[in-house]
């Protein structure tokens, strides 16, 4: 699963790392070895600072002296992205613990360190559920995504990647289906506020959470849960034209599952067939072949399915 880019997931900067010492006097010196670190993360030397966060975090605990709360906090934040990243998850976990016990202790809680903690939450889903401690995962993951949206729902519009960021991961890590549908509520409603265009990691993300749906949908459909599958499949043709700006080979592609999904439904079987209609003229107008199959196997289907009951009707009154 994917991690919150490194760049989102921190404190900025506050100062030059310089040659700052792993052992620090003082908070300045703290601050200028925290950025020593963030500095070699973002020139790709993810095992180098693990090393030097290590070494900070021990002259942190077995100083005694007291430093800065959040620059601490900010300390073992670091460590946690570093080591799930490491797929050290139990390091990780204890670091975000340390983490949020400095958080705690802060008299004031201000929009950075809610950012801090909604992204320590996140680390902690993702070593939770890598350590198939799942309860711990799910109630970590809502905790995080609800931290996201009231800083966006107070103007804070700059977590946005990190909120679809963070609900990518939600079809692997929930358990029910209930929850996994409301959060996806949640999420279709900051995608559709978003104003603007969604690219790069945003549209890579909710590209992968709409293929994660339509997966689970395929399941759902197997085993008779028509009006789930649409449910699911309707939330990934709204996130995947948004995303594309319009309709495209991936919409196409969701909208070919919901009409069948939804042609198996008879209060919603004409919507079903008219959506298949739609599909198959947008897949001939752009000569795509395995669309095409796909639709008339589809058909196929529907037409037995009439040949079959038209038979039994017959037999009956005959």
């Amino acid at each position: 699963m994917r991690q919150i880019p490194f760049r989102l997931a921190i404190l900025p900067p506050r100062a030059e790392a310089g040659d700052a010492s792993m052992t620090p006097a003082d908070d300045n010196q703290l601050e200028r070895a925290r950025c020593r670190i963030i500095g070699l993360v973002k020139e790709g030397h993810t095992d180098k600072a693990l090393e030097l966060y290590r070494e900070l975090a021990f002259s942190i605990e077995n100083d005694g002296r007291i430093f800065d709360l959040a620059t601490v906090a900010s300390v073992y934040q670091i460590g946690a992205w570093l080591n799930v990243g490491a797929a050290c998850y139990t390091s990780a976990m204890d670091c975000v613990v340390k983490a949020l016990e400095h958080i705690a202790s802060l008299p004031k809680k201000d929009v950075p360190t809610l950012d801090m903690t909604a992204a320590l939450l996140y680390d902690y889903a993702l070593a939770c559920y890598a350590i198939n401690s799942r309860s711990k995962a799910e109630k970590s993951i809502e905790k995080c995504l609800s931290i996201y949206r009231r800083l966006i729902e107070d103007g804070h519009t700059e977590y946005f990647e990190n909120i679809v960021i963070a609900s990518s991961v939600i079809t692997d890590i929930f358990r029910s289906r209930i929850r996994t549908l409301y959060v996806l509520d949640l999420l279709q409603k900051a995608v559709d506020s978003h104003k603007g265009e969604i690219g790069g990691v945003l549209a890579d993300c909710i590209d992968a959470l709409s293929d994660s749906i339509v997966t689970e949908a395929a399941t759902l459909f197997a085993i008779g849960r028509y009006r789930t599958a649409v449910r699911y499949l309707t939330k990934a043709l709204r996130l995947n034209r948004r995303v594309a700006g319009g309709f495209d080979g991936r919409c196409l592609t969701v909208s070919i599952r919901l009409a069948e999904a939804l042609m198996h439904i008879p209060a919603r079987k004409e919507t079903g067939i008219r959506l298949l209609a739609f599909a198959r003229k947008y897949a001939e107008e752009h000569n795509l072949e395995r669309q095409l199959d796909e639709i008339a196997r589809i058909e196929r289907n529907e037409e037995q399915i009439q040949f079959n009951l038209l038979s039994f009707l017959k037999n009956i009154y005959t």
